[in-house]
């Protein structure tokens, strides 16, 4: 992992060493620590969590922040008590049925609430998985991902500093650097493809 000190020192030099911007850098790093994480190009499993809840007799809705307050979006539910999926519905599905209780098989999303459907008629053991919303990163802090994503973050937040600071050329030099480098990251997600053999290639017969 990379540390926040480290990054900062590298984009501040790049940047040829100014000193009164250091509140600037720190703003710039976040805001391209953000658009690496939380754009759809790459799969961090970095910020993959879970979390457990007990469901309350006759409570259909459930406040999210109190069971996973880093939530960025809910990737599957399931019913631990009955071993199955909840799956996901619009809001609009489940207002335009009749509430009535029982096992939940189904869920909504709605502003910073869970709603289940049907109504719980007793105790279930509820499991999220979810994407966590990374933090801001400062001094002394370190980023999620491994020490190989410093360089693609490095360059990223100079770019960001170029822009800022209206030196436009300078930006775009290192906006083709980036883009160089983001083509040499692999997602781990390909090398994690089912019957994935990245050193091996099929064997037919006749083949010399």
């Amino acid at each position: 992992m990379g540390t926040f000190n480290d990054i900062f020192a590298e984009v501040k030099e790049r940047l040829g060493g100014r000193t009164n911007i250091d509140s600037r850098i720190t703003k710039w790093i976040n805001d391209a620590y953000f658009d690496l994480l939380m754009t759809p190009r790459y799969m961090f499993y970095e910020l993959d969590k879970s979390v457990s809840f007990n469901t309350v007799a006759s409570t259909r809705v459930y406040t999210l922040s109190t069971y996973a307050s880093d939530l960025w979006f809910i990737m599957m539910v399931r019913d631990d008590t009955n071993e199955r999926e909840i799956r996901k519905k619009n809001i609009k599905v489940l207002d335009q049925t009749a509430a009535v209780t029982g096992q939940p098989t189904r869920y909504a999303r709605f502003a910073g609430t869970m709603v289940l459907d049907p109504t719980p008629d007793g105790v279930y053991s509820i499991l999220v998985r979810y994407r966590r919303r990374p933090t801001e990163l400062s001094t002394g802090d370190s980023t999620v991902l491994g020490r190989e994503w410093d360089e693609p973050l490095i360059l990223l937040s100079v770019v960001k500093g170029y822009n800022a600071l209206e030196q436009p050329e300078k930006a775009g030099k290192h906006v083709s650097l980036y883009a160089e480098r983001m083509e040499k990251m692999q997602e781990v997600i390909t090398l994690e493809d089912e019957d994935h053999e990245p050193t091996f290639a099929p064997y037919l017969e006749g083949d010399n």
